[in-house]
């Protein structure tokens, strides 16, 4: 099947709409006195609203097309192939600790991949109420919270003046040689996929992350991303890839000026 015969188009709006519904009933659980925090395998926590967003999600995509669903609240325990074959990615609530410490930056990520790239990506922020999204080949777009919608676009690098995100949860690996190197740059730590969502915005520049992370953190945001014409890149510059007998990422660079890649790869 090719991604042509997917009829991307079709699946945006129901998907948009998939990822905000989640996002109402995450936030039904939000700042709960009561709420109750698991420890994964993984020692990552999850919540009533992780496993929630995740149920609604998955009741809604199997309706709507009979792809594989690949959820971080979901079954993984079992091997699994790579397949060029389409397969939904889904992160029901990315930035679970950032929903836990009450921050505001969680997101719902959804992300259609095929051939180890994201053709389809849905990005929601449920405190804030704008969604962003990209289909490949089509531009990237926001919707804001009054419902207007806007084309993104990352802007140009600028090596005396750029913005540099960081994850908020994990230690920013040579950050100090980083700043070193580029007195220009200033450092931002922000939680969740939203970090390439600012970057598709044109408000910051870049994002690196030399930590693990998991393919359905960075599959929605890749797509996203890429439409606004940045790029998702690893060691030796080459594309980060979707492979479901890796779903651990190596370290990549988010950049959102793709001919600045090579002054920092």
């Amino acid at each position: 099947m090719s991604d042509c015969e997917l009829s991307l188009s079709t699946y945006l709006q129901p998907v948009i709409s998939c990822a905000r519904e989640a996002g109402e009933i995450i936030l039904t659980h939000y700042k709960n006195d009561d709420l109750k925090v698991k420890i994964k395998t993984d020692n990552s926590p999850v919540t009533a609203a992780d496993e929630a967003a995740h149920h609604h999600i998955h009741n809604y995509l199997s309706k709507l097309e009979k792809f594989p669903i690949i959820s971080e609240e979901g079954d993984l325990s079992g091997s699994f192939k790579d397949t060029s074959e389409p397969y939904w990615l889904v992160d029901p609530l990315d930035g679970t600790k950032e929903f836990i410490a009450q921050t505001d930056e969680f997101t719902v990520n959804i992300a259609l991949i095929q051939n180890h790239i994201p053709l389809l990506g849905v990005i929601h922020l449920p405190v804030f109420n704008k969604s962003y999204y990209a289909i490949k080949g089509e531009g990237a777009f926001k919707i804001s919270e009054d419902g207007e919608t806007s084309k993104l676009s990352c802007k140009p690098f600028d090596p005396q003046d750029f913005t540099l995100l960081i994850s908020r949860r994990h230690h920013a690996e040579d950050l100090e040689q980083f700043k070193a190197q580029w007195p220009g740059v200033s450092v931002r730590p922000i939680g969740s996929s939203y970090k390439f969502c600012q970057i598709a915005e044109g408000i910051a520049d870049l994002y690196v992350r030399k930590g693990p992370t998991h393919i359905w953190d960075t599959g929605a945001g890749h797509c996203i991303l890429s439409e606004a014409g940045g790029k998702v890149v690893i060691e030796g510059n080459n594309a980060l890839t979707y492979k479901l007998s890796q779903m651990i990422n190596p370290s990549f660079w988010a950049i959102g000026d793709k001919l600045a890649s090579e002054q920092f790869l």
